[in-house]
Protein backbone atom coordinates (compact mmCIF):
# COMPACT_ATOMS: atom_id res chain seq x y z
CA UNK A 1 0.00 0.00 0.00
CA UNK A 2 1.34 3.64 -0.87
CA UNK A 3 0.44 6.90 -0.68
CA UNK A 4 -1.19 7.06 -4.34
CA UNK A 5 -3.93 4.57 -2.54
CA UNK A 6 -4.75 6.31 0.44
CA UNK A 7 -5.11 9.67 -1.84
CA UNK A 8 -7.48 7.90 -4.33
CA UNK A 9 -9.36 6.38 -1.12
CA UNK A 10 -9.29 9.80 0.22
CA UNK A 11 -10.60 11.54 -2.95
CA UNK A 12 -13.86 9.28 -3.11
CA UNK A 13 -14.52 9.71 0.83
CA UNK A 14 -14.68 13.83 -0.24
CA UNK A 15 -16.94 12.93 -2.90
CA UNK A 16 -19.43 11.80 -0.34
CA UNK A 17 -18.95 14.00 2.30
CA UNK A 18 -18.41 17.30 0.11
CA UNK A 19 -22.13 17.81 -0.12
CA UNK A 20 -22.97 16.68 3.43
CA UNK A 21 -20.84 18.91 4.79
CA UNK A 22 -22.92 22.08 2.93
CA UNK A 23 -25.77 20.56 4.41
CA UNK A 24 -23.80 20.56 7.98
CA UNK A 25 -22.92 24.76 7.84
CA UNK A 26 -19.63 23.49 6.50
CA UNK A 27 -17.88 22.06 9.49
CA UNK A 28 -14.36 21.03 8.60
CA UNK A 29 -13.87 17.10 8.64
CA UNK A 30 -10.00 15.07 8.58
CA UNK A 31 -9.52 11.52 8.66
CA UNK A 32 -6.01 11.33 10.36
CA UNK A 33 -5.07 12.57 13.91
CA UNK A 34 -1.71 12.08 12.55
CA UNK A 35 0.19 11.33 9.70
CA UNK A 36 -1.06 8.36 7.84
CA UNK A 37 1.26 4.88 7.51
CA UNK A 38 0.16 1.68 6.22
CA UNK A 39 0.29 -1.24 8.73
CA UNK A 40 1.51 0.63 11.88
CA UNK A 41 1.63 -1.61 15.35
CA UNK A 42 -0.49 0.84 16.67
CA UNK A 43 -3.93 2.56 15.82
CA UNK A 44 -6.10 5.16 17.97
CA UNK A 45 -9.51 5.39 17.34
CA UNK A 46 -11.54 8.09 19.08
CA UNK A 47 -15.01 9.36 18.47
CA UNK A 48 -14.89 12.43 16.58
CA UNK A 49 -12.75 15.47 16.45
CA UNK A 50 -13.75 18.38 18.79
CA UNK A 51 -13.12 22.04 18.21
CA UNK A 52 -15.43 23.43 16.19
CA UNK A 53 -13.46 23.50 13.13
CA UNK A 54 -15.08 24.93 10.16
CA UNK A 55 -14.83 27.23 7.14
CA UNK A 56 -15.29 24.38 4.95
CA UNK A 57 -11.84 22.91 5.24
CA UNK A 58 -11.01 19.17 4.80
CA UNK A 59 -8.00 17.22 4.96
CA UNK A 60 -6.67 13.57 5.10
CA UNK A 61 -3.44 13.65 7.50
CA UNK A 62 -1.70 15.83 9.80
CA UNK A 63 1.64 16.49 9.52
CA UNK A 64 2.49 15.49 13.16
CA UNK A 65 1.22 13.38 15.78
CA UNK A 66 -1.57 15.53 17.74
CA UNK A 67 -1.38 13.42 20.55
CA UNK A 68 1.79 13.63 21.33
CA UNK A 69 1.97 17.59 19.84
CA UNK A 70 1.19 18.95 23.57
CA UNK A 71 5.35 17.70 24.95
CA UNK A 72 6.52 19.59 22.38
CA UNK A 73 3.91 22.87 22.06
CA UNK A 74 2.26 24.17 25.23
CA UNK A 75 -0.26 25.51 22.74
CA UNK A 76 -1.49 22.30 21.59
CA UNK A 77 -2.52 20.88 24.89
CA UNK A 78 -5.76 19.93 26.08
CA UNK A 79 -7.34 17.60 28.54
CA UNK A 80 -7.44 14.56 25.91
CA UNK A 81 -3.85 14.63 24.14
CA UNK A 82 -2.43 15.18 27.77
CA UNK A 83 -4.52 12.66 29.61
CA UNK A 84 -3.66 10.05 26.44
CA UNK A 85 -0.09 11.05 27.22
CA UNK A 86 0.32 10.24 30.38
CA UNK A 87 -1.70 7.14 30.15
CA UNK A 88 1.66 6.21 27.39
CA UNK A 89 3.92 6.73 30.29
CA UNK A 90 5.98 10.24 28.98
CA UNK A 91 8.96 10.64 31.11
CA UNK A 92 7.98 7.16 32.11
CA UNK A 93 7.71 4.45 30.15
CA UNK A 94 9.67 4.18 26.88
CA UNK A 95 8.07 1.12 25.43
CA UNK A 96 4.68 2.81 25.51
CA UNK A 97 5.93 6.14 24.34
CA UNK A 98 7.22 5.17 21.47
CA UNK A 99 4.23 3.40 20.13
CA UNK A 100 2.23 6.06 21.37
CA UNK A 101 4.48 8.65 19.20
CA UNK A 102 4.42 6.06 16.45
CA UNK A 103 1.11 5.27 16.31
CA UNK A 104 -1.33 6.16 13.49
CA UNK A 105 -4.88 7.96 15.15
CA UNK A 106 -8.26 8.41 13.47
CA UNK A 107 -11.77 9.36 14.97
CA UNK A 108 -14.92 7.10 13.05
CA UNK A 109 -16.53 10.02 12.98
CA UNK A 110 -14.75 12.38 10.54
CA UNK A 111 -16.64 16.17 11.14
CA UNK A 112 -15.02 18.01 13.79
CA UNK A 113 -17.84 19.52 16.38
CA UNK A 114 -17.21 20.78 19.97
CA UNK A 115 -18.59 17.88 21.48
CA UNK A 116 -21.12 14.04 20.53
CA UNK A 117 -24.13 16.11 21.42
CA UNK A 118 -23.55 18.82 18.94
CA UNK A 119 -22.86 16.33 16.22
CA UNK A 120 -26.08 14.09 16.94
CA UNK A 121 -28.05 17.58 17.04
CA UNK A 122 -26.94 18.17 13.34
CA UNK A 123 -29.89 17.68 10.95
CA UNK A 124 -27.33 15.40 8.91
CA UNK A 125 -25.95 13.77 12.02
CA UNK A 126 -27.10 10.09 10.47
CA UNK A 127 -26.00 10.72 6.92
CA UNK A 128 -22.56 11.62 8.60
CA UNK A 129 -22.84 8.26 11.02
CA UNK A 130 -23.32 6.24 8.12
CA UNK A 131 -20.83 7.55 5.66
CA UNK A 132 -17.91 7.94 8.28
CA UNK A 133 -18.47 4.67 9.58
CA UNK A 134 -18.21 2.60 6.52
CA UNK A 135 -15.27 4.59 5.65
CA UNK A 136 -13.57 3.56 8.97
CA UNK A 137 -14.14 0.34 8.22
CA UNK A 138 -12.56 0.25 4.90
CA UNK A 139 -9.79 2.52 5.96
CA UNK A 140 -8.98 -0.11 8.65
CA UNK A 141 -9.13 -3.43 6.92
CA UNK A 142 -7.82 -2.18 3.06
CA UNK A 143 -5.96 0.75 4.00
CA UNK A 144 -3.68 0.68 7.53
CA UNK A 145 -4.07 -2.79 8.65
CA UNK A 146 -2.81 -1.98 11.97
CA UNK A 147 -1.35 -4.77 14.32
CA UNK A 148 -3.23 -3.66 17.08
CA UNK A 149 -5.63 -1.18 18.14
CA UNK A 150 -7.04 1.21 20.74
CA UNK A 151 -10.45 2.33 20.74
CA UNK A 152 -10.72 5.29 22.90
CA UNK A 153 -14.61 4.99 23.68
CA UNK A 154 -17.15 2.15 23.85
CA UNK A 155 -18.72 3.58 20.66
CA UNK A 156 -15.62 3.33 18.55
CA UNK A 157 -14.85 0.14 20.03
CA UNK A 158 -18.60 -1.42 19.02
CA UNK A 159 -17.92 -0.36 15.42
CA UNK A 160 -14.76 -1.77 15.17
CA UNK A 161 -14.89 -5.60 16.96
CA UNK A 162 -16.61 -7.92 15.29
CA UNK A 163 -15.32 -11.43 17.60
CA UNK A 164 -16.55 -11.94 21.81
CA UNK A 165 -15.62 -9.65 24.50
CA UNK A 166 -13.20 -10.37 27.59
CA UNK A 167 -12.66 -7.96 30.14
CA UNK A 168 -9.26 -7.59 31.20
CA UNK A 169 -8.92 -6.53 35.03
CA UNK A 170 -6.42 -5.13 37.47
CA UNK A 171 -7.38 -3.51 40.56
CA UNK A 172 -9.89 -1.09 39.84
CA UNK A 173 -10.14 -1.14 36.44
CA UNK A 174 -11.03 -3.53 33.38
CA UNK A 175 -10.03 -2.95 29.97
CA UNK A 176 -13.19 -4.67 27.20
CA UNK A 177 -10.59 -6.76 24.58
CA UNK A 178 -12.17 -8.21 21.27
CA UNK A 179 -10.60 -8.67 17.74
CA UNK A 180 -11.27 -7.07 14.22
CA UNK A 181 -10.71 -10.02 12.36
CA UNK A 182 -7.08 -11.44 13.62
CA UNK A 183 -6.15 -7.97 14.80
CA UNK A 184 -6.88 -7.09 18.86
CA UNK A 185 -8.59 -4.09 19.68
CA UNK A 186 -9.23 -2.68 23.43
CA UNK A 187 -11.45 -0.11 24.71
CA UNK A 188 -10.24 2.77 27.14
CA UNK A 189 -12.42 5.12 28.66
CA UNK A 190 -12.68 8.34 26.11
CA UNK A 191 -9.78 10.39 28.15
CA UNK A 192 -11.94 13.70 27.58
CA UNK A 193 -12.22 16.54 29.80
CA UNK A 194 -15.80 14.96 31.51
CA UNK A 195 -13.80 11.31 31.90
CA UNK A 196 -10.60 12.45 33.95
CA UNK A 197 -12.65 10.83 36.94
CA UNK A 198 -11.96 7.34 35.48
CA UNK A 199 -8.39 7.80 35.19
CA UNK A 200 -7.88 9.07 39.27
CA UNK A 201 -6.70 7.54 42.31
CA UNK A 202 -4.78 5.42 40.58
CA UNK A 203 -6.29 3.73 37.79
CA UNK A 204 -3.99 6.18 35.26
CA UNK A 205 -1.15 3.71 36.74
CA UNK A 206 -3.40 0.30 36.38
CA UNK A 207 -4.91 1.61 32.49
CA UNK A 208 -1.56 1.44 31.90
CA UNK A 209 -0.10 -1.71 33.04
CA UNK A 210 -3.06 -3.12 31.40
CA UNK A 211 -1.77 -1.68 28.09
CA UNK A 212 1.82 -2.26 28.51
CA UNK A 213 0.89 -5.96 29.06
CA UNK A 214 -1.09 -6.20 26.13
CA UNK A 215 0.45 -3.65 23.26
CA UNK A 216 4.07 -4.14 23.88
Amino acid sequence: MNNLNIQSYWEEIKKTLDPIQKQAGNLGYYVFQTQYKFKPDLLLVGINPGGDYDGGASFLERDTNWYTDCKKDPDASCDFNETICTLFGYGTNEKLWQLLENAVGMNTIFFNTGSVEKLKNLSVAKSIESACVKFTRVLVDTYIQPKQIVAMGIDPFNCLKNKPVEMLKLGAVQVKKSYRGDIPIYYIPNPSRITQHLYANGKMEQYRQILEKELC
